[in-house]
């Protein structure tokens, strides 16, 4: 005897969004992401659509958190001390995003200051009013 799943139509969308743009799109990436698109709740795909694969994406701190778990940090091991070696390792772990979380304060709870960089290489920076 066969049975009904009972089915349930959602009348919204989720909006779909490519990130990155590769050469031939005027970016620098090789590849680009797109998610969004569903027209179904997640897990219900016999419900709705869902035109686009699901991503991993890893967050990485600017610094190493200290109010995470230490099985956690475990894992990353030295990689949490440095944003750039955690991404590579995020990277290497199989994550198609990286989400880089910026924090407020440094470590210390000072309100972190924008440290610009410029030089022959960005003559306009920082407009005169901020110099």
């Amino acid at each position: 005897m066969p049975i009904d799943i009972p089915k349930d139509k959602w009348p919204g969308a989720v909006r779909t969004a490519t990130l990155g743009a590769t050469t031939q799109e005027g970016g620098t990436r090789s590849h680009t992401v797109t998610v969004g698109g569903e027209t179904t709740l997640p897990f219900m795909h016999f419900e709705g659509q869902t035109p686009h694969k699901p991503v991993v994406a890893v967050e990485i701190k600017d610094r190493r958190p200290d109010d995470w778990s230490p099985l956690l940090l475990q894992v990353w091991d030295e990689a949490a001390n440095d944003p750039a070696a955690w991404a590579r390792a995020a990277e290497a772990a199989g994550a198609e995003v990286i989400v880089l979380a910026l924090s407020l304060t440094d470590q210390d709870g000072n309100p972190t200051r924008l440290r610009l960089r410029w030089g022959p290489s960005r003559p306009y920076w920082p407009p005169p009013a901020c110099r």
